[in-house]
């Protein structure tokens, strides 16, 4: 009985300190690569978590498409980089530790530009601020690294998978 009420409270203890997964003062550094019809988009973010809720961060997305037409051949380039905020529902949705679901919101900057190879023409033709939302989800298969999917955030192709790493 006494081994019974032992295995109880370590596994008790454990669960509590497996739940602080994601709290205040972690670090998530994100790698990733989406689908597009612009070719594939790199991504990569970083995020602080500021409480066990609330994480502030940036990420910036990369993609280069090749045309190859008719008459002339086209490069279009496109980059995407924001400042993002992120509220965690772990506590709230009293979630598994190995998971972390997250939505939140980007202010940032698009640029766009496109090359003619055989008249010399250069353009660029998409530059602007964004304000965008953002959802998404890590499933933590090691302690320090986890599976992403994220949709939305300023993100080229929508939807980027990919792997994060807690430090």
């Amino acid at each position: 009985m006494k081994k019974s009420k032992l295995l109880i409270i370590c596994i008790s203890i454990f669960s509590l300190t497996l739940n602080a997964q994601i709290k205040k003062g972690t670090n998530l550094a994100d790698l990733g690569i989406g689908i597009s019809s612009y070719g594939v988009p790199i991504h990569a973010g970083f995020e602080h978590l500021i409480t066990n809720e609330i994480g502030v961060g940036a990420s910036v997305n990369y993609t280069s498409y090749k045309d190859t037409g008719y008459l002339s051949d086209y490069k279009w380039t496109f980059i995407y980089g924001g400042l993002k905020g992120n509220y965690h529902f772990n506590e709230l949705l009293k979630l598994d530790s190995k998971f972390d679901v997250y939505g939140g919101l980007t202010l940032g900057y698009w640029s766009a530009s496109e090359k003619n190879s055989n008249i010399s023409y250069s353009s660029s033709y998409g530059n602007s601020v964004f304000f965008t939302g953002q959802i998404g989800a890590r499933y933590f298969f090691a302690d320090n690294i986890a599976a992403l999917l994220e949709a939305g955030g300023g993100n080229i192709s929508g939807l980027t998978a990919g792997v994060s790493f807690k430090f």
